[in-house]
């Protein structure tokens, strides 16, 4: 997990990514907390109940995901949801557990933040149509494999170490 420093949360407290929440109001500074090339994507999610992945801070923008899709935002004040490990176009397995679902392999559509019972309800796309019903985590079981690249630390330099042309990298000692 990275630590990064909010600069409008005091300064020196550390906020961490990857996380999600969502945005269940306009963000108090208004058009200026996103960035200019993403207002129209912002007025059309922002305010929701979207479940959005936030994985760092550039150093002036937050980086907001739903799905393939993204948008950047200053720091503001949102609502942090707990992390339950899917993201918009996993394929997920719904197990029949005991008949209660009908099973299936699926992938996830849909991310939403139910307010009322504090839980995330996806909504899956089976044989191209979006299930009638959302599920909840702990009905689905993650099948695919997701390959979230890291921001490598620009002050972090690894360097080989220096080849010494008498040396054959084998050595033995006497035990």
């Amino acid at each position: 997990m990275n630590q990064e420093t909010d600069p409008d949360n005091g300064g020196g407290s550390l906020k961490h990514t990857p996380d999600c929440g969502v945005f269940l109001t306009w963000p108090e500074a208004g058009e200026d907390a996103f960035h200019p090339e993403d207002l129209k994507l912002a007025q059309e999610w922002i305010p929701s109940d979207r479940v959005f992945f936030r994985p760092h801070f550039d150093g002036t923008y937050y980086h907001l995901y739903y799905g393939q899709q993204s948008l950047r935002i200053k720091p503001s004040m949102w609502l942090p949801i707990a992390d339950e490990g899917f993201r918009i176009g996993d394929r997920v397995e719904v197990p029949s557990q005991l008949m209660k679902n009908d099973p299936m392999v699926a992938t996830i559509i849909e991310m939403r933040f139910a307010q009322s019972q504090s839980v995330i309800k996806y909504t899956l796309l089976n044989h191209e149509m979006p299930t009638p019903r959302t599920y909840l985590a702990d009905e689905l079981t993650l099948l695919s494999q997701r390959h979230e690249l890291l921001h490598s630390d620009p002050e972090i330099l690894i360097q080989p170490p220096p080849v010494n042309p008498n040396d054959s990298g084998i050595s033995i000692t006497d035990a």
